[in-house]
């Protein structure tokens, strides 16, 4: 299923969604919702554009609702994003019966996790049985029995993961930090370091991204473990990217071999990330580790002029396709790929300029096109380079 924000164009059909079911609910003698409360206008009185949601399957029109991220009138105790509250759930009628109305708050659901919400709730009518029930079985529990708007109205709450940790929110200009209590202290921080490189990235990269980045800190490493999908994880590991989203370790915990710094400006590695992979999602490893590695400066400085200093002296410098090691990240490292890739892109940001290293973004395998020579002549400019800059250090 394909759930499709709200705008201008689309409101029409939102509105004719909704003004359908309540038709069908008053011939049945059960009305919910007033008609003249479900034009375009009345909707956009009470609920923002952005928090309604139309549902397709295969191109099929299934239903629509409203998601809104804080409600004022029935759930005033509960601060903006802790929750997610559902409203105006309609499937439309040759589509009910089909399972699509759990499938709809499944993604209702989804949408609540990557905002970092934990939990979604309702109100419904206390004498709808049959309703009732439904969102019983999709796994909602009573609240209590509330006396709203001149409405008998049970309220029902979900909580999404039994395991989530993340309880507390920072919402700042480009970005949405999730953490617990223990991380509380370094908030301030990471926040600053966020904001401080985010024009900076955008600018050099001439990438910017529209929505706010999320992101996660775990305070424990098995927690970043599970996060990340790594169970077998090496403990080195600092954070990287979930689900259109940032997860790393804590600076105030980091993992072995890291300090405060390393994890701070991890958080600004993987963003680099997130904004290379809008420009190009398939380049090799070497570049897009070698472009976060430069940008966030989250490795130490003496860790990387040794590695690249041994590797001259015994003549073990790698080829770059060495360093493409696909999806093995722990071969990327036991290959020493994110301090040689460091001065690559060092090397091309240097001695080429970053409108060069965007085109080889965008085109990885064009060496001639953007640099007038083979991608091996570029590699021993980049020894050149880096015996240069690096052998007396």
């Amino acid at each position: 299923m394909e759930i499709i924000n709200v705008d201008k164009s689309n409101i029409e059909v939102f509105s004719k969604v909704l003004t359908e079911a309540e038709k069908w609910l008053e011939s049945i003698g059960q009305t919910m919702w007033k008609i003249e409360n479900l034009t375009p206008y009345e909707l956009l009185k009470k609920y923002d554009i952005n928090e309604m949601k139309l549902c397709y399957d295969n191109g099929n029109l299934i239903g629509a609702y409203v998601l809104q991220w804080y409600d004022p009138l029935f759930w005033k105790e509960i601060k903006k994003y802790e929750c997610g509250i559902l409203h105006k759930l309609a499937i439309r009628r040759e589509y009910s019966k089909m399972g699509y109305g759990g499938k709809i708050i499944e993604l209702a659901e989804e949408l609540c996790k990557k905002q970092g919400v934990n939990s979604l709730r309702l109100n419904c009518g206390t004498f709808r049985p049959r309703l009732r029930k439904f969102y019983e079985g999709a796994g909602f529990k009573m609240v209590d029995r509330v006396f709203i708007d001149n409405r008998d109205q049970v309220r029902y709450a979900k909580t999404l993961d039994e395991d989530y940790k993340l309880n507390l929110r920072k919402e700042i200009k480009h970005f949405i930090v999730n953490y617990t209590e223990e991380d509380k202290p370094c908030i301030e921080k990471v926040s600053e370091v966020l904001e401080d490189n985010y024009n900076r990235i955008t600018t050099n990269l001439n990438q910017q991204i529209d929505e706010k980045v999320i992101i996660e800190i775990y305070h424990d490493i098995k927690g970043l473990h599970s996060a990340l999908g790594l169970s077998d994880a090496p403990d080195w590991i600092r954070g990287g990217l979930g689900k259109g989203k940032i997860i790393i370790a804590s600076p105030l915990n980091p993992p072995p071999g890291s300090d405060f710094n390393n994890v701070l400006n991890t958080a600004v590695h993987e963003f680099v990330h997130i904004i290379v992979n809008k420009i190009n999602n398939n380049i090799p490893r070497w570049l897009n580790e070698g472009i976060a590695c430069y940008e966030a400066k989250d490795n130490d400085e003496n860790w990387i002029r040794r590695t690249v200093k041994k590797g001259l002296m015994d003549n073990t410098l790698p080829v770059f396709k060495e360093l493409d090691t696909g999806e093995d990240f722990d071969m990327f490292f036991k290959r020493d790929g994110y301090q040689y890739a460091y001065t690559i892109a060092e090397f091309i940001i240097k001695e080429y300029g970053y409108n060069k290293l965007y085109n080889l973004i965008k085109a990885p395998d064009d060496f001639t096109g953007i640099f007038g020579i083979k991608e091996k002549q570029i590699e021993n400019r980049w020894i050149e380079y880096i015996r240069k800059n690096y052998k007396w250090f």
